[in-house]
């Protein structure tokens, strides 16, 4: 047998053995799909919200074109530090800067947040998130115990603002997805997740949208927010979930 034809062999049993991998996952899809069918039709509601907010437009009537043209789900993210910065509901900076502004221009700040911290020590890329809403503070404190230890944000008050200082890892994150110079370095910024925001699931819930929720990954070293999911699932009739991240949270010695 020549060498030619060895090869003509081996390429015939190469393609046999694809096709029959090639079936079993076609196989595999026409089960699936005969077991779930239905594809659901959904909207990203951060996406929709940045492109209403650009366009200078209502983000309910943006909801109430999407759902009379068929659209029956919408895809709800955790919101986030930098979400709240962006709606004006935070100031964020990085420690570095709130240091050297601070005991510039004001000494009892400085002075409030060096017995804050202590002895220990802050990065200078550290974040610094300062809210004066009372609501939003709330928010701040209950979210934040329950993703991180006391040793991985520090919180205090001055002349009826609060600061949180962010003593952890955050997960970096990309500012502009869709950048037009692609010789322009990626920006990146640090960020935490929060948890979903109830205002937004309920509203989506009286408009009679299903939602769908994307939870992410979160870089803090406590796990009793894990709790809030469940909840949320069972308050908002939640039937399928998106992850947002290509890593996920994982307790594996937790029941």
């Amino acid at each position: 047998m020549t060498r030619s034809n060895r090869w003509v062999k081996v390429l015939w049993v190469l393609l046999l053995i694809t096709l029959v991998l090639s079936c079993s996952g076609i196989n595999l899809r026409m089960s699936n799909e005969s077991k779930n069918k239905a594809i659901v039709t959904t909207i990203d509601y951060g996406e929709f919200l940045k492109t209403a907010n650009m366009a200078d437009m209502n983000m309910d009537t943006v909801l109430t074109r999407a759902q009379a043209n068929g659209v029956h789900a919408v895809a709800v993210n955790e919101i986030s530090l930098r979400d709240l910065a962006a709606s004006g509901d935070v100031n964020i900076s990085t420690y570095a800067d709130f240091s050297s502004f601070s005991r510039l221009y004001f000494p009892n700040l400085w002075q409030a947040s060096e017995k804050a911290v202590g002895a220990r020590a802050i990065s200078p890329a550290s974040l610094v998130v300062a809210s004066s809403q009372a609501d939003i503070s709330a928010f701040l404190k209950e979210r934040l115990h329950a993703r991180f230890t006391p040793a991985e944000f520090i919180s205090f008050s001055v002349d009826g603002t609060d600061y949180f200082i962010m003593n952890a890892e955050l997960r970096p994150v990309v500012v502009d997805m869709n950048q037009t110079d692609k010789n322009k370095p990626v920006e990146r910024e640090l960020d935490a997740r929060l948890g979903f925001d109830k205002r937004v699931l309920d509203k989506l819930k009286a408009m009679g949208f299903d939602i769908i929720l994307r939870p992410g990954y979160n870089t803090g070293s406590n796990t009793v927010y894990l709790a809030e999911y469940g909840k949320t699932i069972r308050d908002y009739n939640v039937k399928y979930l998106i992850f947002g991240d290509t890593q996920l949270n994982g307790a594996p010695d937790r029941p």
